[in-house]
């Protein structure tokens, strides 16, 4: 299944769930589709075998489902189970493969269940509720957390929280994670830290703000120590329509940086400077619908796929690779409230 990618639809209609696309002549040609309502991320175990998607059926019925990743790239429905929080919207497999992380948005908490080796969920072993609020009473009225993942060294579980302005970061061991010894991490009130993406290095991180619309670099130190390095915006000068940012990511040879503004409805790329590691504004690209809440390359890193939610669009962007800069060639997968692109 070279050249295949998952683009997840979070529509509570039929057509909703996870699909599976794959580059040809043709076109992007659909693979595969498997049903699941109200999902909002995909995430892979270590070793490839098995997928993890959340998803919100209904108010009383929200959490992680498993699947079996297929040979020829279909999925296998395995089991789901409620996360025992609400709206979930970020996962995370730990590096043994044996328990999931979710992030439940509305109740800002954080789950943590137990994986079988056949890739089933197989219970919740910790439900780790934040609290606190920030400036923002809009949007940060309670903890909202928002991203969860591991920090390079896997010593630590990094949690964002948009609504307390917090990164925390909880040990973990092959035991699973030390709740009660987390770490706390704040940026300037009213941020709303929302994705988080590390260097290869190990020792800096990008953070975007979806509240402050900026992007942040951070040292990290492996004794679970961040430090505000930089800060630049995702958006132009003079610019003061209402926007928030969404998502981060960075090229595989670590040279530029994106991240997509959802109002302002564009990609913006940076350079990387060389010594600092910085990020250099170099140019906007318009996301082409309305929504752009996830942003990825694609398979070949020759593409780049910015998923427009709210205009049921996926629209493809060739890559230059001397400057980073996107360029819509036409392409567009149709698709109901696509909101993450993942391979």
């Amino acid at each position: 299944m070279e050249n295949s990618f998952f683009l997840v639809s979070r529509s509570d209609c039929e057509r909703g769930g996870i699909y599976r696309y794959r580059e040809s002549r043709d076109g992007f040609l659909q693979v595969s589709f498997e049903p699941l309502r109200g999902s909002n991320w995909i995430t892979r175990s270590p070793d490839g075998q098995f997928l993890y998607a959340t998803y919100r059926e209904n108010d009383s019925d929200q959490g992680c489902a498993a699947y079996r990743i297929l040979s020829d790239g279909r999925l296998e429905y395995l089991n789901r189970m409620s996360s025992r929080g609400s709206s979930p919207c970020h996962a995370a497999v730990a590096p043994n493969g044996k328990y999931l992380y979710c992030a439940n948005y509305s109740s800002g908490s954080i789950t943590e269940f137990t994986l079988s080796e056949e890739g089933k969920i197989t219970g919740i072993k910790n439900l780790i509720c934040h609290e606190g609020s920030g400036p923002r009473k809009d949007r940060q009225e309670c903890a909202h957390t928002h991203y969860t993942g591991f920090t390079p060294d896997n010593r630590f579980l990094a949690v964002t929280d948009l609504g307390t302005d917090e990164i925390n970061l909880y040990p973990w061991t092959s035991d699973g994670l030390s709740a009660d010894q987390g770490k706390s991490f704040h940026v300037p009130p009213g941020s709303g830290p929302r994705h988080l993406v590390f260097s290869g290095s190990g020792t800096l991180a990008y953070l975007v703000n979806e509240l402050g619309n900026n992007i942040m670099t951070l040292s990290y130190d492996p004794s679970g120590e961040f430090e505000i390095l930089n800060t630049v915006s995702t958006l132009p000068e003079g610019f003061c329509g209402k926007t928030k940012a969404a998502a981060i990511r960075l090229s595989p040879d670590e040279k530029f940086l994106y991240t997509s503004n959802r109002g302002h409805e564009s990609v913006v790329f940076y350079r990387l400077d060389p010594e600092t590691r910085f990020p250099e504004y170099s140019g906007f690209a318009a996301a082409g619908g309305i929504g752009p809440r996830d942003i990825n390359y694609l398979p070949g890193f020759r593409k780049f796929l910015a998923a427009d939610e709210f205009s049921d669009v996926a629209v493809i962007y060739v890559v230059n690779q001397e400057d980073g800069s996107l360029r819509q060639n036409g392409e567009v997968i149709r698709v109901p409230a696509p909101l993450a692109v993942f391979w």
